[in-house]
């Protein structure tokens, strides 16, 4: 099958291959009119915004969604959404009818070398102060939430962050959905969860392993952020997760969220008692909207009272 695979996206999706070689590209996306348009990171000539690359006919993307598809035995009569990996192990969803008008596609280029705390603070994302005091929080057995909206840098944070895990001396397991935390260390076992395995299992085997701390990667389900808020209460506390959210502010409210979305009530007491810091990552634009840079918001998270109801009682110290 790998070499079927391999001959059809030969045929049919030549085009995108080859922006995908392309070492400024992040992100390649096909709309339903077959427009295909990437995003380079900062750096490339058009860092932090999409641009035309070209056409793809709706059948072809369809064709290529099918080979795909029959790699995982996915049947799109069941679901008409796949969320799979593009070969050279790329993040990617492809939407058919009746879910859509006409196919679209979404692919994320996985980071191919991990980056250091020092190489985003050489960038201008990162003051050294912010780096040190995160390091202090981990160490000191404190959560961080990073945040941002989609390409603001929260996977890059998160990678940089786990060198500090080399430096202390209890085990960290990170529970990683998408697969984004490629880390080898001596301290840190990564558990994965898919579709034969719920995040929420996941989360119950880690106090198992017998972990010092956990950490998650991308936090998008109700049910995932309020175990993971359980587990952190239970002494995993160290760890970080990323959550979309496009302020520091709307982290708590992001973390309300996830109690309604199962019929909960929010306790806001255990929200006082995990989240310690939000690191939020953020574009930088200049006086045209055109992204120039990027940036991180930390602050640290201090409640006001001691039942706080809402996000009123909590106040941010951000620190430069």
């Amino acid at each position: 099958m790998e070499s079927s695979l391999a001959e059809i996206l030969g045929t049919y999706a030549g085009r995108i291959q080859e922006i995908l070689e392309d070492p400024y590209v992040t992100d390649v996306r096909v709309d339903e009119t077959g427009i295909i348009r990437a995003k380079q990171a900062l750096g490339g000539e058009h860092g932090g915004e999409y641009r035309y690359y070209g056409m793809i006919a709706p059948q072809d993307l369809q064709t290529i969604a099918y080979a795909l598809g029959s790699e995982h035995d996915h049947d799109f009569r069941e679901s008409s959404t796949l969320k799979t990996r593009w070969p050279g192990g790329y993040r990617t969803i492809i939407v058919l009818p009746p879910a859509v008008a006409s196919p679209i596609l979404h692919i994320r280029k996985k980071i191919e070398s991990v980056p250091t705390l020092e190489e985003i603070i050489a960038s201008g994302s990162l003051s050294r102060t912010q780096a040190q005091v995160m390091r202090t929080l981990l160490k000191e057995r404190r959560n961080i939430i990073i945040a941002g909206l989609p390409g603001t840098g929260k996977t890059h944070l998160q990678l940089a962050l786990c060198e500090v895990y080399e430096e202390v001396p209890w085990i960290v397991v990170i529970v990683d959905p998408l697969r984004e935390i490629e880390i080898v260390g001596k301290n840190i076992l990564r558990v994965f969860p898919g579709p034969w395995y719920s995040e929420q299992q996941a989360l119950d085997d880690v106090l198992l392993l017998d972990p010092g701390a956990l950490a998650y990667g991308e936090v998008r389900l109700g049910a995932s952020g309020v175990q993971l808020i359980h587990c952190w209460l239970t002494g995993l506390s160290g760890g970080f997760c990323t959550v979309h959210a496009a302020t520091a502010e709307g982290v708590l409210p992001r973390f309300a969220s996830f109690y309604r979305e199962l019929g909960q009530q929010v306790v806001w007491s255990d929200l006082a008692q995990t989240i310690h810091a939000i690191a939020c990552c953020r574009f930088l634009y200049d006086e045209q909207q055109q992204v120039v840079g990027r940036t991180v918001d930390l602050a640290l998270v201090h409640p006001t009272s001691a039942q706080p109801t809402g996000p009123a009682d909590f106040r941010l110290e951000y620190i430069a």
